[in-house]
């Protein structure tokens, strides 16, 4: 297989588009690209993403390093990891209750349109004449309140013209339940006769009432307004009546399909529980690293506490009283006799000597006395 060779202007074109896909260059124009693959945000690592607040989680630390109260550098940096965590649970819980929001709305409005659908081809068919689907249409709410409204306007049509023609006869006929080319049965005879009665009065419709009167049905001239409209009456007020219970069990069917789609069984949801489990795995070991740090910090602090409780209290020395200067006497030795007095520095100094006294008191002995007498 032989290469293209590339001629010189094609390889200066290159050479010119590639200098335009260099990607940005400013630190702006980077920092937006980096958020490129961001999809969700919900593994991110970021404490704010670029779709959230930066006040809202400064407000939450703050409130967290309130409560915490934080004391060293490490309680700190579990603090703001916590913080970290909170946001981004709470992050997987918006995620998680938006897409169950949408599963729900999506749910309900599949339901609506399923049950819209049913109606509309079973009302169709009853209005060409099935009475069979009648059934079927009085045990739901929404069919109870199409066959309301077809006889309100089988009612405004009747009392605008004056008159029930054939057609409007067949599916007044259908919705009552009986086949409207049954003319065997008393209900079609009744209707059929009250309806020609009605176009006789009016001049209207006369040549199609021939096969009615070639198979028996004679025109019923009695109060044929009247009494039209009394059957009319009749089947709505049984309708009205049983449309509140159709309606609760309606409610409660929806109910039970929104109750499914709230349960999330896809891969994002999987993901989204995978995201919430580590989350809280990890604000749980930074409680547990947390509450250590402040077990062994309070620890430490007892222990200090304990070992100055067991010294003895510190107080200052009280000053020495000085000694009364009392004259301090010793013995005679040598029929001498020495006064001494004691300073502080318990250093003898020679006392002063005492008028009073007949010896003389110095630092020589005194005159030698007699020696007493014995007996």
């Amino acid at each position: 297989m032989s290469k293209t060779m590339l001629s010189p202007a094609q390889v200066a074109a290159r050479q010119a588009n590639a200098k335009n896909s260099t990607g940005p260059r400013t630190d702006e124009g980077k920092a937006r690209a980096a958020k490129n693959a961001l999809l969700h945000g919900l593994c991110s690592l970021a404490p704010v993403l670029p779709s959230e607040d930066p006040a809202e989680f400064e407000r939450l630390l703050a409130q967290w390093i309130k409560d915490q109260q934080p004391a060293t550098e490490e309680e700190q940096n579990l603090v703001f990891n916590m913080c970290c965590a909170t946001v981004a649970i709470g992050r997987v819980r918006k995620a998680d209750a938006a897409a169950a929001l949408v599963r729900m709305r999506q749910a309900g409005e599949a339901f609506d349109a399923e049950r819209a659908r049913t109606l509309q081809e079973t009302g169709s068919l009853v209005g060409r004449g099935r009475q069979d689907l009648v059934i079927p249409l009085l045990a739901r709410a929404d069919g109870v309140r199409w066959l309301i409204a077809k006889w309100d306007e089988m009612d405004e049509q009747l009392t605008g013209s004056g008159h029930l023609c054939p057609d409007w006869r067949g599916r007044m006929l259908a919705m009552l339940g009986c086949a409207p080319g049954d003319l065997d049965d008393e209900r079609a005879r009744v209707v059929h006769g009250l309806g020609m009665a009605l176009d006789v009065a009016c001049d209207a419709h006369l040549q199609g009432h021939a096969r009615y009167l070639a198979k028996g049905i004679a025109i019923d001239a009695d109060r044929p307004m009247e009494r039209l409209r009394a059957i009319m009456a009749t089947e709505l007020e049984a309708l009205r009546s049983i449309l509140p219970d159709l309606e609760a069990e309606e409610a409660e069917q929806r109910r039970q399909v929104l109750d499914a789609a709230a349960v999330d069984t896809s891969d994002d949801g999987m993901r989204r529980h995978r995201y919430m489990q580590d989350h809280q795995r990890t604000f749980r070991q930074l409680s547990t690293a947390l509450i250590a740090c402040k077990n062994a910090r309070l620890k430490l602090y007892g222990r200090i506490l304990s070992s100055s409780e067991n010294e003895p209290a510190w107080t200052p020395p009280e000053p020495t009283p000085s000694a009364p200067e009392t004259l301090a006497r010793n013995e005679p030795k040598d029929d001498a006799t020495y006064d001494y007095v004691m300073v502080l520095d318990e250093t003898p100094m020679p006392a002063t000597p005492r008028p009073a006294s007949s010896v003389v008191i110095g630092v020589a002995p005194t005159t030698p006395t007699a020696p007493p007498r014995r007996f």
